[in-house]
């Protein structure tokens, strides 16, 4: 199927942030990923991340942006190759290559930082490794995004990705990445994320955080355990302002010899090699041709019966496509699950947890597409052509807790201020919680592009 000067090979990913699709031309693969939302980037940071990655062979490269109606496609090229968290299964990806691998993560993230630019979603899911052995920082995409919403406070991300300055909705910094960082080698170093435990954010790792046990490092050489937890201890810690400001701290701990280098280098992608799936072509249901200009539509004659005959056809393969897709949600759909954040240890035990489930499990219903309305894809026409656009929540619950009162906030998926919120004290009952999600309901129903 082409797609403008692109023929779509294959979807890639589909998720709450977006849906990659892998394209060619006639002289490369490239990578298009689907961004739903409305506003413009702003351009001048896609300008400094083009540069960046320009100068930083460990960046993403975003050749250029397409405004395509309610979303914006970002065009890359496509880096054949695992995650991070895949290539660190493998028992060849020992102390030495980790550290190889840690010392391409500083570099790319220095090349950010260099070009005044926050990650702000740092992770190892976030981490790609190609068929060289060469490591990149991906989802670059949501950095220029979260720039062109022009807005301060910080945008949700994953659990391991989050630092103090999300659960003070703050918004991101260089120092921010700083934290992210610290957190992506402890687990890198110990094979355990330091944020999560059975799936469950560990606030106290976050606002006092104290530093796994030395016997936990299982992939830190052992002449290194002193310096690094040294070092690691000031950059991972809830105050920013204590927090270093140059990388090249982290640098000095991971220097290695130039024949070493080319050893790991090898190491590495032998390991990817052997992990990357072989590309296989399956049916793109996203995206459907572009068609003719809307004022070169106005044709007579046989001419106009057979352009739109052949309209008539794409429309009903497009529909049959939408009928063919499944009709429900992953159950991680970060955009329609509720996440609570509880600042305090007290707090957490505010309602039972056979209370918290039946809450959680009331949004995630309340948040599917309705029966009426039930297909995952929409189908939208415009003068550049027909697409099929995802049907996702707009919006995004999440509950605060302190020592007081919580906060029940509705947030855009994509980032900005607060859609809808209500003040809900500490000790309320599970009635009071009842009513205010089905104002909660009500409000996003009242906004869902389903309705």
């Amino acid at each position: 199927m082409n797609w403008g000067p692109y023929r779509l090979v294959r979807v890639l990913h589909e998720g709450g942030e977006g849906t990659s699709v892998l394209a060619e031309t006639d002289t490369e693969r490239l990578v298009l990923k689907w961004v739903w939302r409305e506003a413009p980037i702003h351009q001048p940071t896609l300008a400094r991340l083009q540069k960046a990655a320009t100068l930083n062979h460990h960046l993403l490269n975003v050749q250029r942006v397409i405004n395509a109606g309610d979303a914006q496609v970002f065009v890359s090229r496509y880096q054949d190759g695992v995650s991070l968290q895949t290539a660190l299964n493998d028992a060849r990806c020992d102390s030495r290559v980790r550290l190889f691998i840690a010392d391409q993560i500083i570099e790319g993230l220095a090349g950010l930082h260099e070009a005044g630019l926050v990650h702000g979603d740092l992770r190892v899911e976030n981490v790609r490794v190609t068929r060289s052995g060469r490591v990149l920082l991906m989802d670059v995409e949501q950095l220029v995004l979260a720039e062109s919403s022009r807005e301060s406070s910080t945008k949700m991300v994953a659990l391991n990705a989050i630092t103090p300055e999300h659960l003070r909705a703050q918004g991101a910094t260089i120092v921010s990445d700083q934290f992210a960082l610290a957190s992506l080698f402890i687990e890198l170093f110990t094979g355990k994320s330091a944020l999560i435990e059975a799936g469950q954010l560990i606030q106290a790792n976050v606002l006092d955080p104290v530093l796994p046990e030395p016997g936990a490092w299982q992939y830190l050489p052992i002449d290194h355990h002193e310096r690094w937890f040294s070092i690691l201890a000031k950059w991972w810690q809830s105050s920013e302002d204590r927090r270093p400001r140059a990388l090249s701290e982290l640098k000095s701990l991971v220097y290695l010899a130039a024949d070493e280098r080319v050893q790991l280098r090898t190491t590495l992608a032998d390991v990817v090699n052997d992990l990357a799936p072989v590309a296989v072509a399956t049916p793109i249901g996203c995206v459907v041709p572009q068609y003719p200009e809307s004022e070169r539509l106005a044709t007579n004659g046989w001419a106009g019966l057979e352009l739109k005959a052949l309209m008539t056809m794409a429309l009903m393969a497009t529909l049959l496509a939408v009928l063919m897709l499944p009709g429900t949600h992953i159950a991680g759909d970060m955009s329609r699950n509720l996440l609570w954040v509880w600042l305090d240890d007290e707090a957490r035990h505010t309602i039972s947890e056979e209370s918290r489930v039946y809450l959680e499990e009331r949004w995630y219903k309340a948040s599917a597409p309705r029966r009426s309305h039930g297909k995952r894809f929409s189908l939208v026409w415009s003068a550049k052509g027909v697409t099929l656009n995802p049907v996702r929540p707009r919006l995004m619950a999440l509950v605060e807790c302190g020592e007081l009162f919580c906060f029940f906030r509705l947030k855009p998926v994509q980032g900005g201020r607060d859609s809808w919120h209500e003040q809900v004290p500490v000790r309320a009952s599970l009635n009071r919680w009842d009513a205010v999600i089905n104002r909660a309901i009500a409000f996003h129903h009242s906004q869902s592009e389903e309705g």
